[in-house]
């Protein structure tokens, strides 16, 4: 399991030390990359801002305040340049590395992708819920290691074409019904062809910063293709639920209860799971275009029992109570779409005696905004019943990602009433490495 820090870097070497290392902390393990402390003393930072076309100013890793600056103006987050220079300021060696250390799931502690990728290493490292997963890493789906551990470090590595490196494994769960299920997961990054024009320049020579001497990560910042899917699903976690009062009888029968969905919050890994209402969309980003995959919309079936739990009637409100709608925008070289989820749906077999109207319906309106990055924000607002998810699933050059990015638990029944606030909804995550800012259970 991946430590809270990635990627620790040390500031300078002192003069009577062997050498200076970048260490990649994974639990009690490291992935270390060696520079003889006569030539390689300092490391520094750097991200891509966008609007200046350049790199932000490099700082070096001496403080917080300049790792701080070092994410100044508009650079991207989630991707930072690491130089390894000698004591005169000279660059040995250029990494690309990942700054993504926020958990994916604070309840099981899941961390995000992360990686790192130097003139003639790659380095990768994830999370495993379990240390028996068998897990198999290719380069552009050809084998290159299989391994048990959650680290790896990949040497002597042609870096002069693009590659896109994957990390598979897979777990046998048992679902909260009794049944057995593959539970999958799946991490990827795609690394553009090494730009080594900054090798061998001074740190602080302007052109180290230019888009000329960092062409690929121009490219990975500016140029991205990506597949997505996004889910929002309620369900009731209970088998049974008892039957409001103020439904009439139906069936010949007094309805005691109605049946819920019998499981827990989903782990966003793609496992079948029952519902009351749920809607999803799929998205490709390709080549600066956005096309809409699929739009779904599903309602789980109602079934009444009596008291002794006998089925009296079954019925599924209908496909139209959840609508799922996709907007494309465009802001510069940036490439984003809005999916629109708004349900609107009631229990069919419930009528409320007094008034002869249908139940309380289940509503919410949220609107997901998906960035061809990863980049991904969920607002809006929905009844605090029953229980409400958003899960998604990212595969794309700038890595893949898979799981939960909100989960809230039903408050109660009465609040599909009017009289009870809303909850309100606004979280934001990077799907492509899974770094979510809160996934708790709200």
């Amino acid at each position: 399991m991946l430590g809270t820090t990635f990627v620790g870097l040390p500031t300078k070497a002192r003069a009577d030390d062997a050498d200076v290392t970048i260490i990649h902390h994974v639990e009690d393990e490291v992935i270390r990359q060696d520079f003889d402390a006569s030539t390689s003393t300092e490391l520094w930072r750097s991200t891509w801002a966008a609007r200046q076309g350049q790199l932000t100013s490099p700082a070096e890793f001496d403080s917080g305040a300049q790792r701080r600056s070092a994410q100044a103006d508009d650079g991207d987050p989630s991707v930072e340049v690491v130089y390894a220079t000698d004591n005169t300021g000279i660059i040995q060696d250029r990494f690309l590395v990942s700054n993504t250390t926020t958990a994916v799931d604070n309840e099981t502690g899941q961390m995000p992708f992360q990686w790192s990728a130097g003139s003639s290493t790659i380095s990768l490292g994830w999370w495993s819920p379990n240390p028996s997963i068998k897990w198999t890493i290719r380069a552009d789906d050809k084998i290159v290691a299989t391994t048990t551990d959650t680290n790896i470090e990949i040497a002597d590595v042609d870096r002069t074409t693009n590659a896109y490196y994957t990390v598979e494994g897979a777990q046998t769960v048992t679902m909260k019904n009794g049944t057995k299920a593959k539970q999958p997961f799946y991490y990827g990054v795609a690394f553009p062809a090494v730009d080594k024009t900054s090798l061998g320049r001074n740190i602080a020579d302007p052109e180290v910063r230019s888009a000329d001497a960092n062409k690929d990560l121009v490219g990975f910042a500016t140029s991205v293709n990506a597949m997505m899917e996004v889910n929002y699903t309620m369900f009731i976690a209970d088998r049974y639920v008892g039957a409001p009062a103020a439904c009439a009888n139906t069936n010949n029968g007094n309805i005691a209860y109605y049946g819920g969905d019998n499981r827990s919050f989903d782990s966003g890994l793609g496992l079948p799971q029952p519902h009351r209402v749920s809607g999803g969309a799929s998205l490709n980003f390709l080549n600066g275009k956005m096309t809409v995959d699929s739009r779904t919309s599903t309602i789980g079936t109602t079934i009444a029992y009596d008291s002794k739990y006998k089925e009296l009637a079954r019925k599924k409100a209908p496909t139209t109570d959840m609508s799922v709608g996709v907007t494309q925008n465009s802001v510069g070289a940036g490439k984003y779409a809005q999916i629109l989820f708004s349900v609107d749906s009631a229990n069919p077999l419930c009528k409320i005696k007094i008034i002869g109207a249908g139940a309380p319906a289940i509503n919410g309106k949220i609107t997901v905004t998906v960035h061809a990055t990863g980049q991904m924000n969920a607002s809006g607002n929905h009844d605090q019943a029953p229980n409400h998810e958003i899960t998604y699933f990212y595969s794309g050059d700038r890595g893949t990602g898979t799981g939960c990015a909100y989960r809230r638990k039903i408050a109660s029944f009465n609040h599909l009433l009017p009289p009870y606030p809303d909850a309100v909804v606004d979280v934001t995550w990077n799907a492509a490495t899974g770094a979510v800012t809160n996934c708790t259970v709200r």
